[in-house]
């Protein structure tokens, strides 16, 4: 191996290692369309990851503001977007917390609520995370989320103005899955305690993703691939060591959407958790 290729393969792990921990302290954006094509992951279809009571939670949208729409004969360039992120308004429960990049606005910047800021073509990302207090029934609670949009309107070039609508958007669900259904399929007892800080970088991914975590103390595991109906599509056995591990997988060959990852020792102990493939 040539110095320049090892010089390259430290520079590549390094590059890894930092997103790593970028990526572990908040929702890192990512991109999945081309510039001027605004998208939500995962959209409404798709919806949230189920929760299970004694679990931890962990769910994030990414999204890519519009640059330019359409009212009948009028064209509007995006300001920005901004969205209201206060669990209680959206209607999670208190024990979530939500982080976003953009950072959070305080609530007496621009409007009296937690919100994010996000200009007209560009990217940002919703965390929401927590543990689900053991004995929470289960239950499926309808969010609701405030948003405005700022346009600069102009009819066939020439500018009219500008304007800004207020809506919400009510088409995502909280669900806490019933013990033994869902998510809850697997016992608390059997969640892997040797492993912290799991995450899947980057996310959305296009040809290769790294699940990485940290392990308390070497044990063998095997990380699973499964697609959106529960079909494995890849399986990787491996020692993790005791600290950081990064588990490189191959997108290239898989269809656009959504997949999960599950990571299983000898003793059945599993953590999993989803990405998207661009």
């Amino acid at each position: 191996m040539s110095k320049y290729q090892k010089m390259k393969k430290i520079f590549l792990l390094l590059s890894i290692i930092c997103f790593t921990q970028l990526a572990m302290a908040q929702c890192v954006p990512g991109t999945k369309t081309a510039p001027g094509k605004g998208y939500i992951i995962p959209d409404s279809a798709t919806g949230m990851v189920h929760a299970c009571a004694g679990l931890p939670y962990d769910e994030t949208f990414y999204i890519k503001a519009f640059k330019d729409t359409t009212i009948i004969v009028i064209t509007g360039t995006t300001d920005s977007i901004i969205i209201n992120v206060d669990p209680i308004t959206i209607g999670l429960p208190s024990y979530l917390n939500v982080t976003t990049k953009p950072a959070t606005l305080p609530a007496n910047a621009i409007h009296n609520f937690p919100h994010i800021s996000i200009k007209g073509d560009s990217l940002a990302c919703i965390r929401i995370q927590g543990t689900v207090p053991t004995g929470t029934a289960a239950a499926t609670t309808s969010l609701n989320i405030p948003f405005e949009a700022y346009l600069q309107l102009s009819i066939g070039g020439f500018p009219t103005g500008d304007t800004s609508l207020a809506a919400s958007y009510s088409s995502y669900k909280y669900i806490i899955d019933a013990p033994g259904t869902g998510v809850c399929a697997v016992n608390i007892n059997q969640i892997n305690r040797n492993l912290s800080a799991v995450q899947v970088v980057p996310n959305p991914a296009q040809e290769l993703i790294y699940v990485n975590m940290v392990a308390n103390q070497s044990e063998d595991v095997t990380v699973s691939i499964t697609n959106a109906i529960g079909q494995t599509i890849a399986n990787k056995q491996t020692l993790l060591n005791k600290g950081s591990n990064f588990i490189p997988f191959d997108l290239s060959s898989y269809t656009s959407g959504m997949y999960m990852y599950t990571i299983r020792n000898k003793q059945n102990a599993v953590v999993s958790g989803k990405f998207v493939k661009k």
